[in-house]
């Protein structure tokens, strides 16, 4: 049945959510239980299109037992209803805000967000001064399926509160899926006297603020001093144009350091530099005898530099739905992973084509460096 739904799950509408537990599944390997057992969670923006989840599951765990030549049975032990917010705490809690106020916005945080409204073409009055009033739940959600809140809303008195931080007067977006992803490579130059990453930091403090890294990225700038607050260490970020020169002054030992993706892998096979370590969660197939910055005890600098295929928002559900189908049955090619390899890339496990793990994926990356983005001044231009 899982596998069934796992296919079905795809073709739904997108403002489904579902999930599932195998809660007996047998008690040895290789061999067929007597009987197996299923628990599955349908959700969705209404009761009707809830219901239609259900009868749909029903009709596919049906099909598995005729296909396998079994017999099933079903039980509802819950029901996963929309949300339904109360009015009267939602009044006492706007009251509440009213007293409070609105957070003093910086001068700096006014500027970051007129800068972003700007490159965006949407209005520049920065962030919001004044509350809206209060407003009732949207008579049709676009988006979210029934969730925990939902269930908890139908036996108590339940509201929700959004922190008013958010840049307004943006065009957003909808993510579709994830496409690919590519991690970062710490090389050297190869005379650099450090055989592995433990003496490489030793002679970068043994150096402190005489070695030099070549970077041509603002993403490459931000791993290369995350890198530096992990290990302790400081060097000079050298910024260039192009990549093609930071490699060319690495070999050429006119820097010490770059952080690059494994596209130059080649140059440390034929020994014109060195490389100490990924930041994939894995090692690269390309080249394995290179261990993870996990490994080398520092998880934190697991990262890897993703695609993902966005719309804008207001684009029509029906369109977002035909490109994440097209996309989805693109990756699936074997050609395509075989062309990605050699330069480093993978891509993402099926079950992760999703736009709910692209839109996690961005949140989690606005969580990993917007501290560090605010630390070292970094404005939009």
């Amino acid at each position: 049945m899982n596998i069934g739904w796992d296919f079905r799950r795809e073709q739904l509408r997108p403002e489904q959510r579902s999930h599932y537990v195998i809660t007996n599944g047998g008690d040895q390997p290789n061999v067929i239980p007597p009987l197996a057992s299923v628990w599955y969670f349908f959700r969705e923006l209404d009761f009707e299109n809830i219901k239609k989840n259900y009868e749909i599951g029903n009709k596919i765990a049906e099909a598995a037992a005729m296909m396998t030549d079994t017999k099933m049975t079903r039980k509802v032990v819950g029901v996963a209803a929309p949300r339904h917010f109360n009015k009267p705490i939602a009044e006492a809690m706007q009251g509440n805000i009213d007293k409070v106020g609105l957070p003093q916005w910086t001068e700096d945080e006014q500027q970051f967000a007129r800068a972003v409204q700007r490159l965006s073409d949407g209005k520049e009055d920065g962030l919001p001064s004044t509350f809206k009033k209060l407003e009732a739940p949207p008579a049709q959600p676009e988006s979210g399926g029934s969730d925990d809140i939902g269930d908890v809303s139908w036996v108590a008195p339940t509201v929700t509160l959004r922190y008013p931080a958010n840049i307004p007067n943006l065009p957003g977006h909808k993510p579709i899926t994830p496409l690919a992803s590519i991690p970062f490579v710490l090389f050297a130059r190869k005379d650099i006297p450090a055989n592995n990453l433990k003496d490489l930091v030793a002679w970068l403090k043994g150096h402190t603020g005489q070695a030099s890294a070549g970077m041509n990225t603002l993403s490459l700038r931000l791993v290369a001093t995350f890198f530096q607050k992990q290990t302790g260490t400081q060097f000079v970020i050298v910024p260039y144009r192009a990549a093609v020169s930071v490699i060319e002054d690495l070999v050429a030992g006119r820097t010490d350091l770059a952080i690059d993706t494994p596209i130059r892998l080649p140059l440390v096979q034929s020994g014109n530099i060195k490389a100490y370590a990924v930041t994939s969660e894995a090692r690269l197939a390309v080249a394995p005898d290179i261990p993870t910055f996990a490994e080398l005890g520092l998880p934190a600098l697991s990262y890897s530099q993703w695609y993902g295929l966005f719309a804008p928002t207001g684009t029509s559900q029906s369109i977002v739905d035909k490109l994440k189908f097209a996309a989805v049955e693109a990756l699936a090619d074997p050609v395509v992973p075989a062309r990605l390899a050699p330069f480093g890339m993978e891509l993402f496990p099926h079950e992760r084509q999703t736009p709910e793990a692209l839109a996690a994926m961005q949140k989690a990356d606005a969580e990993k460096w917007w501290p560090l983005i605010k630390e070292l001044g970094i404005k939009a231009e």
